[in-house]
């Protein structure tokens, strides 16, 4: 099921009345409470995919997840709508999303998103076919097991030496540097480095996934990345 599809089998059209009245239990209606913001859902996820590195695909679950403090918190007697409350929390919460993600991936933090109860979340994208440009060879060959290799982690050229030093592709090991922007002003966004590199943007979407587990696995690495974010 394509996510226009999702949203267009459960969403709930309500008025603001009928939402309104829905607060008074709103423990009780809170999947259909939210199932009345999901075309918003959608259009939040749709913004944000234009200027950051993620589909609407990927978005959509963390701006669902923006609901459960909208559903929780929202006061009825208040002069703004139950879907302008809702929006901004979905924003905020699709901000925080893709601002810590590459952090969350390695373990580095656990943002609010990530303890929530969604009442309802799916995710859309497949990143399951890991083969390299000629399509022939598994991603996972490429990559060089040094898990027990340990370098200083004094600053972010350290760190950045550990991630060339574990990924044999000077390619892969760069995606990911830039992606955390290690060395530089700002992270690049996968959309301007499958420009930059003549690839697909899920093509880079894998390359750094499939990197980051493999980091993930290796101690130095995620030592050094903790001693220079507690810096």
């Amino acid at each position: 099921m394509n996510l226009n599809q999702y949203v267009t089998e459960n969403y709930v059209k309500l008025s603001q009345l009928e939402i309104d009245e829905l607060f008074i239990d709103r423990d009780k209606n809170k999947n259909k409470i939210a199932c009345s913001q999901l075309p918003l859902a959608l259009k939040v996820a749709t913004k944000y995919a234009t200027t950051s590195q993620y589909s609407p695909d990927e978005l959509f679950s963390p701006a669902l997840g923006g609901l459960i403090p909208a559903i929780k918190n929202y006061n009825v007697q208040a002069a703004a709508s139950f879907p302008s409350y809702a929006k901004i929390c979905m924003e905020r919460n699709v901000w925080d999303w893709i601002r810590y993600r590459p952090y969350a991936l390695i373990g580095k933090m656990q943002t609010n998103y990530e303890k929530q109860d969604v009442p309802f979340t799916s995710h859309f994208s497949d990143l399951s076919i890991m083969v390299n440009e000629d399509g022939k060879t598994k991603f996972e060959d490429s990559i060089e097991d040094t898990s027990k290799d340990y370098i200083d982690e004094k600053n972010e050229d350290y760190l950045i030496e550990l991630i060339k030093k574990n990924l044999k592709k000077e390619r892969y090991a760069t995606v990911v540097i830039e992606t955390l922007g290690l060395g530089m002003k700002k992270p690049i966004i996968h959309k301007q480095q499958a420009s930059k590199y003549g690839l697909s943007h899920q093509r880079i979407n894998q390359i750094f996934h499939t990197s980051i587990e493999k980091l993930q696995k290796n101690e130095a690495f995620k030592t050094a990345l903790n001693k220079l974010r507690d810096n």
